[in-house]
């Protein structure tokens, strides 16, 4: 052991020394102000320690080839199939109350996402020429400069996958014509809304991370997959109304500086088909698993409508403004409508004294009549001897 030793240490020792003097290096006993033991006991060896490094994601500069190209934009075509039949699903195409709109035809998710994501990336892939191939590095930069992109994009290869993680905001405005107010037919109330126009602001958000998995050696679009980690829809309506026509009994009505808020947030929850541990979702999972067992809505929401009535015309003072209004803790639960009129006893009085003044006013007209009968009527005529 101790010869071993003895010859490692000469060959540091010679490695050392300049060049010139390497070849009278002394042993290595003669380096020291004692020998070495020569102890039969071994020396003691000091136990390696190695320290964990932390998991690193790599950006990958690697190329995407053709192939895997061709594989995540069919994966791409495949989510935008899913959100085909997510438009029509439940919730989102269920008519907004007043604005007797759903979400989905306003918002369009599926071509929402051709025209904001796919088209953007399918044309960023075609840039590409020949041998020139795109990096994951590439596409992340890509992504990031969209539009509705709202945050960092990350381009990693970890392990045998490709990830591609990014926020994803987008909204579309657009102007519902005409809104319906039946609730206050109830009450009596019949209001002409049907001219009126509001916008509407449907908006989209989702974190997810796009990805292939390269671990088959054979890329196609089965080896995408999706993962949501986030997902929300909603939509915002606020308006001032234009002046509105309105009836009640025998009164001709107007509505004066109505006020129309509508908000509401729809966060959808996945489930995981094949509990899958990272809870991706693959072309397959999106295309066979039925929308009920995979999507599940957590809904917030509010309306509220107030219509204001011109009461200029009373002949009499009130404690406030006349007003019809309309509210909603959930819009997708008629239950929760609450339809009432507040400081509506002078317009009640108003009508029925109009009421009152017609009766009496057709009871005047009926004494006239009969005095007309007992006096003109009855009076004889000349050259004839009888009355009319």
């Amino acid at each position: 052991m101790s010869s071993r030793v003895t010859e490692f240490a000469a060959r540091r020792a010679r490695r050392a020394l300049p060049s010139g003097i390497r070849g009278g290096v002394r042993p290595l006993q003669t380096l020291h102000s004692r020998p070495l033991a020569t102890s039969a006991t071994p020396p003691f060896r000091r136990k390696a320690l190695f320290e964990a490094l932390e998991p690193r994601l790599l950006l990958s500069a690697d190329p995407l080839s053709a192939a895997a190209q061709t594989a995540f934009m069919g994966g791409l075509d495949e989510l935008r199939d899913w959100a085909d039949r997510l438009d029509d699903y439940d919730l989102l195409a269920q008519p907004l109350p007043v604005l007797n709109t759903a979400i989905s035809a306003a918002l369009d998710l599926p071509n929402l996402l051709q025209d904001r994501l796919i088209t953007p990336i399918g044309d960023f892939f075609g840039s590409f020429t020949g041998d020139d191939l795109p990096t994951a590095d590439d596409l992340a930069g890509f992504i990031s400069g969209l539009p509705d992109n709202a945050g960092d994009v990350t381009g990693e290869l970890i392990g045998d996958e490709f990830l591609f993680g990014f926020v994803f905001d987008a909204s579309r405005e657009t102007t519902v014509a005409g809104i319906d107010l039946p609730d206050f037919d109830a009450l009596g109330f019949d209001v002409d809304a049907g001219a009126v126009s509001v916008d509407l602001d449907a908006r989209f958000s989702t974190a997810l991370t796009l990805g292939l998995d390269l671990s088959d050696g054979s890329l196609d679009v089965d080896d995408f997959f999706v993962r949501f980690d986030t997902l929300s829809v909603g939509a915002t309506a606020t308006a001032t109304l234009p002046d509105l026509e309105a009836g009640f009994g025998f009164l001709n009505l107007t509505v004066a500086g109505g006020e129309l808020a509508l908000d509401v947030d729809a966060d959808l929850m996945l489930g995981n088909p094949d509990a899958d541990p990272d809870g991706k979702l693959t072309p397959t999972e999106l295309r066979d698993t039925g929308l009920a067992d995979l999507v599940t809505f957590s809904v917030t929401s509010d309306l509220s409508l107030e219509l204001p009535l011109d009461a200029d015309f009373l002949p009499f003072s009130t404690d406030g403004t006349p007003t019809l209004t309309l509210n909603s803790s959930n819009v997708y639960d008629a239950e929760t409508t609450v339809v009432a009129v507040e400081n509506f006893d002078p317009v009640g009085d108003l009508q029925q004294q109009a009421e009152d003044a017609l009766v009496q006013g057709l009871m005047a007209f009926g004494d006239t009549l009969e005095g007309i009968n007992d006096g003109l009527l009855a009076t004889p005529v000349p050259f004839i001897g009888g009355n009319l």
